[in-house]
């Protein structure tokens, strides 16, 4: 529980418990000084001791004339029931009336100065009634409240007490807060001009309704992680002015039942409360999953899925709400909520080209000093990297830098923190014997031999230095991006990846346990060849669903096996060729250990394919 829900709760009931106190200390002065000295106890001063003058009974209204003219009353105390009268005459006897007497009678009395005003003990039962009545609406109140934020803040832990007041509410960001726009999102150009339809809802919804227009309810954002999706949806925010609520699906996941519902709806209303208003749901396939047809489907999170189905359902036409929802799963989500009518819009995020991989590298090189560094010559070795990832290696190569302790960022930098987040980090501590040393250095060689022979990819950077779990690696980056490969660009890959173990093979006479993954690579690349493309002598039906199976059939192993032994042995024919290159580029992979694009053009530039 947070310091400041335990320094409300316990200053509730410290005022409320302060507050009687004082009351009942203050109820018996307050109630001495107005009774004053006006009551009578004849049976106290009885039981004292003292003198009890006597007492004379006036039993009728006539009586109490007589008394009256002959002025034989001094003073007289009426109680609020007006049942009974006590007073005393001028010789200092009592009287007493035990008679219900009328308004008139009293306003006679009144007149002769012989009525004072009425003595009334001190009402404790009705004071502690109504202490006890205070206290209990005070704790039905902040139980009230208490229950009202914690049906309208998801991230509320489920089960907790009732009696606090959660300081915890949806993280909305205001308008003019610290969202972003567009222009300072790299590339992404497809997706911005799609999301372009969003903003002129939000800026503009008149527009579009008296043409009839219905705002788009949502928009999903699909692609793989680090792509920029919730960069997009802030984005948006920003462009639209909007408020911003970023959520978790998993924020509604609980085990308690009806929680996640209640959340949802809190959700809701806060972001219709201030619009425009964008909300986003990161990761939406932890509360959108496909719902089961089994006797599970009655579950917490089927409730909670379909509290959201009604909840976009609920929009008006005039709502300014927009629900975004990101995932890199579009296929688990459930069909109800992919509709038209709640998630209008699918938009895909793929990994940037190399355009848009230049923008973002000088978007997050802008406020760092470089020297000597071709960003272009950097976005082209970094195919398939996200966003993400070339941020992350901007960040790098400045830690690098400023490890080093130098002012400006060079392009060893940028090429050293490429190799630890291609290859891992570097493992100083682990010593190669020579003959470990030497077999990974051909085998490494093997590889950038036989795709330089291919021409296929451009071999830009080959280490023998362990990184991560790999003792060496060979960097190999496409001329250009690509979209679609043919059967010939999946065998040179399968080429370049038994070139390691044919050089073994050839050079050092035996094989070792370092073509491990490169064989596991391999046979995925054939399988898929076989199973999935229609490229292995199968057939061009579609086998992939066999590959779940218990028993794969024997002739998918068999045409897989063919399409690799075949490749193999095309490795061996290169190799060996070129044995003499391979050798001179071996040995001085040991010497320098690290070697550059430029370094291997220059000794394999003479092979002959």
């Amino acid at each position: 529980m947070p310091e400041e829900v335990i320094d409300l709760k316990t200053g509730v009931w410290r005022w409320i418990f302060i507050g009687c106190i004082i009351w009942l200390c203050l109820a018996p002065p307050v109630y001495a000084g107005y009774a004053g000295e006006t009551s009578y106890d004849d049976g106290n001063a009885a039981a004292a001791g003292e003198v009890v003058p006597p007492l004379t009974v006036i039993s009728n209204r006539e009586e109490l004339a007589r008394f009256i003219n002959e002025n034989q009353l001094n003073g007289l105390s009426v109680t609020e029931s007006r049942t009974e009268i006590t007073g005393c005459r001028p010789n200092g006897e009592l009287v007493k009336l035990p008679l219900v007497l009328n308004q008139e009678t009293l306003l006679g009395l009144q007149e002769h100065r012989i009525y004072s005003y009425p003595a009334r003990n001190f009402p404790w039962t009705w004071v502690i009634l109504l202490a006890l009545v205070l206290v209990g609406a005070t704790a039905l109140i902040v139980h009230h409240l208490a229950r009202r934020e914690q049906r309208q803040e998801p991230g509320t832990p489920a089960g907790a007490s009732g009696y606090q007041f959660s300081t915890y509410s949806h993280k909305k960001e205001l308008k003019n807060n610290t969202l972003i726009t567009f222009s300072q999102v790299a590339g992404l150009e497809e997706a911005k001009e799609e999301l372009q339809e969003i903003l002129l809802f939000l800026t503009d919804a008149e527009k579009f309704h008296r043409l009839g227009a219905k705002m788009p309810r949502g928009v999903i954002l699909y692609g793989p992680p680090g792509t920029g999706k919730t960069l997009l949806a802030r984005a948006l925010a920003g462009e639209a002015q909007a408020s911003f609520f970023p959520v978790s699906g998993s924020e509604f996941l609980e085990k308690y039942v009806g929680v996640g519902a209640s959340r949802i709806r809190g959700l809701f209303e806060n972001a219709r409360r201030s619009p425009p208003s964008i909300i986003f749901i990161d990761e939406i396939d932890a509360v959108g999953r496909k719902r089961s047809d089994d006797d599970r489907s009655n579950e917490e999170k089927d409730r909670t899925l379909n509290q959201l189905l009604v909840e976009m359902d609920g929009f008006n036409c005039s709502s300014t709400v927009v629900v975004i929802g990101a995932t890199n799963r579009l296929d688990m989500l459930d069909k109800a909520l992919l509709r038209p009518g709640r998630f209008d819009r699918h938009i895909a995020i793929d990994t940037p080209t190399m355009k848009e991989r230049l923008e973002i590298l000088r978007l997050h090189t802008r406020n760092k000093p470089l020297s000597g560094v071709n960003l272009e010559t950097v976005a082209q070795r970094t195919p398939g990297l996200t966003g993400a990832d070339l941020a992350n290696l901007c960040n790098e190569a400045a830690i690098i830098a400023a490890r080093g302790g130098k002012s400006l960022i060079e392009s060893q930098e940028l090429e050293r923190a490429m190799d630890r987040i291609t290859a891992g980090m570097e493992r100083k501590a682990h010593v190669l014997s020579e003959q470990e040393k030497r077999t990974i250095a051909f085998h490494e060689g093997g590889h950038a031999l036989v795709t330089s022979l291919l021409g296929h990819e451009t071999v830009s950077r080959v280490s023998i230095l362990p990184r991560g779990k790999a003792l060496g690696f060979v960097l190999q980056t496409p001329d250009s991006d690509r979209f679609i490969l043919s059967r010939q660009d999946l065998i040179q890959q399968i080429l370049s990846l038994l070139g390691g173990r044919a050089a073994e093979e050839t050079v050092i006479g035996q094989v070792s346990t370092g073509a491990k993954n490169d064989l596991e690579r391999a046979t995925d690349i054939a399988t898929r060849m076989v199973t999935e493309l229609g490229m292995g002598g199968l057939g061009l039906s579609n086998c992939s669903h066999l590959l779940g199976s218990y028993q794969v059939p024997l002739a998918v192993h068999q045409a897989v096996e063919e399409i690799v032994d075949d490749c193999y042995r095309q490795a061996l024919s290169l190799v060996r060729a070129n044995q003499d290159k391979l050798t001179r580029l071996a040995e001085t992979l040991m010497v320098r250990e690290t070697l550059t694009g430029k370094e291997i053009g220059e000794l394999l530039g003479t092979c002959s394919g």
